[in-house]
């Protein structure tokens, strides 16, 4: 979403929102799309599950959370983006191809899209 797209100049945000963000500078749009598809990914939802039990995430969390560098998560973004078909399944492949995931793993994350 861009602040163009926006039909009012106040944004309503939750109490207990985490914002990721890189110090001292914007993040690009890839980024941004990168970081939403890959923190909404059947992997990390994943991951989460297994250290926590469940999909509440604390900040503390993220922050110790294994990440792709700024570059992988940027050519996620834009592939992402230019995408015809921008579907979970689709999504979980983009990612699981530039993480370099093994073939059966990515084949297993798309399942928990049908």
């Amino acid at each position: 979403m861009e602040p163009s797209d926006s039909y009012s100049e106040w944004v309503g945000l939750e109490n207990h929102l985490n914002y990721v963000y890189r110090k001292g500078e914007d993040l690009s749009k890839a980024e941004a799309f990168g970081l939403a598809s890959f923190f909404n990914s059947a992997l990390v939802d994943h991951y989460f599950r297994a250290i926590s039990g469940n999909t509440q995430v604390n900040a503390a969390e993220i922050r110790t959370m294994p990440m792709p560098d700024q570059r992988k998560l940027a050519r996620i973004g834009d592939e992402v983006q230019s995408a015809i078909d921008q579907g979970p399944q689709r999504i979980e492949r983009i990612i699981g191809r530039i993480l370099r995931l093994p073939e059966l793993l990515i084949e297993q994350l798309c399942e928990v899209w049908q």
